[in-house]
C-alpha cells in the first residue's frame, strides 16, 4: 500500500512539472512567433545600430517677437508687458516658475 502511495506521488509530481514546462515552452514559442512576425513585416531584422537622421546645423532658429518681449520682461521681473496691442500679466506657478498670461 505504501508503495502505491509513493508511486502515485511521483506520478503527480511529474505531471505538474511537465505541465509547468509546457507552459514555459508555450510562452517561448509565442515570443518566437511575435519576433518572426516583426521580421516578416519589416523584411529585415532589427540591428543594434541606430539610424542617423538629419544632422542639426550649427545655427539656432531666431526667437519670434513675442518671445523676445516676454524674455525681456522676465529679466526685468516686470509685472506685465504688451505685445501687438495685447497686455500680458505675470503669473507664478506653484514651484516658483514665472510665466505671462493674457490680461
Amino acid at each position: 500500500m505504501a508503495f502505491i502511495v509513493i508511486f502515485l506521488r511521483i506520478i503527480i509530481v511529474n505531471l505538474f512539472t511537465s505541465f509547468k514546462m509546457a507552459k514555459v515552452k508555450r510562452r517561448s514559442s509565442k515570443a518566437v512567433r511575435k519576433s518572426s512576425k516583426a521580421v516578416r513585416k519589416s523584411g529585415k531584422r532589427k540591428s543594434g545600430k541606430r539610424k542617423s537622421g538629419k544632422r542639426k546645423s550649427g545655427k539656432k532658429r531666431p526667437l519670434n517677437a513675442y518671445f523676445k518681449a516676454m524674455l525681456a520682461a522676465k529679466k526685468q521681473n516686470a509685472p506685465d508687458f504688451s505685445y501687438n496691442g495685447k497686455k500680458y500679466k505675470q503669473q507664478g506657478g506653484k514651484n516658483g516658475m514665472v510665466f505671462y498670461k493674457k490680461a
